[in-house]
């Protein structure tokens, strides 16, 4: 699949009304930085759809997924709901075969995600290795 075609696949979901999966959406806002207060509803830990769909265009959503690095210490400190390991169980949890039917672009996203913690753990025990 073309890349093109899978950022198209994963911004068509902004048509729905009700999306499923909606935590995957939250993990993958999370890694890249955007604060668990800008996305979901206040008081809560559930996504505010309506809002965060705005924010899902390839100039903020995609570009933040591009721009994230695994690579080196991190400026700000992590909050706790943003470490790696969390997110990880909670990817984890996801059954890839049930999102690859509900939408391509989610399943591509998913695998992505998983691969992209992993590699960033690898850069964390290399460099723990290195001191």
């Amino acid at each position: 699949m073309r890349e093109d075609d899978v950022k198209g696949k994963l911004l068509y979901v902004k048509s729905y009304r009700v999306v499923k999966y909606m935590e995957l959406l939250q993990e993958a806002s999370i890694l890249c930085g955007i604060k668990r207060e800008e996305m979901n509803i206040p008081g809560t830990n559930i996504l505010n759809w309506k809002k965060f769909r705005e924010q899902m265009t390839e100039d903020i959503f995609i570009k933040r997924l591009e721009e994230y690095t695994f690579e080196g210490v991190k400026k700000d400190p992590v909050v706790s709901y943003a470490k790696l390991g969390r997110i990880k169980r909670r990817l984890e949890k996801i059954v890839v075969e049930e999102i690859e039917e509900y939408n391509a672009g989610f399943a591509i996203l998913l695998k992505y995600l998983k691969q992209l913690i992993e590699t960033r753990f690898l850069d964390i025990l290399s460099r723990k290795e290195a001191k």
